[in-house]
């Protein structure tokens, strides 16, 4: 692909090469080899072949191979100082995995999770319907609820299950700044 520029909504693939593009993504991105380019990632980078005159900015890793890329920073959250990846913590939820589903594991006061009641140790199986599978599911069903008027959550609490409803009209994401 040459000469553009992607958003990507979760981890992407590319079957051939970059050349020239912007790639900013909510995942993963795996090439052949990138030239040019700048990529962006809240998870890893990976390319294929060596890659060179990029700049590669991951949430978590960097896997490439060559002397020629200007520009590596790992486990950056908050990259080129604008862009910010949601993260659960932002809704003021942090979660861990947990048999069918992820467990509320810390809850901040006054935001829409703890004021709709959830508590530390539910269990969330679902969200707005959607299975909870996962961390990353959680998370993106919960940016996902962020931007309705409600979101439901499907808990299990002491053995029972429970539908726990909270509103995020009116909530906005925390600013964040960039680091000095």
């Amino acid at each position: 692909m040459v000469t553009s520029v992607l958003f990507c909504n979760g981890s992407v693939v590319f079957k051939d090469g970059l050349n020239s593009s912007i790639v900013i993504c909510d995942g993963d991105v795996t090439c052949k080899e990138f030239i040019k380019s700048v990529v962006i990632a809240r998870g890893d980078i990976k390319a294929e072949k060596p890659s060179f005159d990029c700049v590669m900015v991951a949430g978590k890793h960097v896997h490439a191979h060559s002397d020629q890329i200007d520009t590596i920073k790992e486990n950056d959250h908050f990259p080129l100082n604008f862009v910010h990846f949601f993260e659960t913590a932002d809704a003021g939820i942090e979660v861990t995995a947990s048999p069918g589903g992820v467990a509320v594991a810390k809850l901040t006061d006054g935001l829409p999770p703890a004021k709709a009641g959830l508590k530390v140790g539910d269990v969330i199986t679902a969200v707005d319907g959607k299975a909870a599978a996962d961390l990353e599911t959680f998370r993106r069903l919960l940016r996902r609820g962020t931007v309705l008027e409600q979101t439901v959550f499907t808990v299990k609490r002491d053995r029972k299950d429970v539908t726990v409803t909270a509103s995020f009209l009116g909530w906005e994401p925390p600013v964040l700044k960039p680091a000095k």
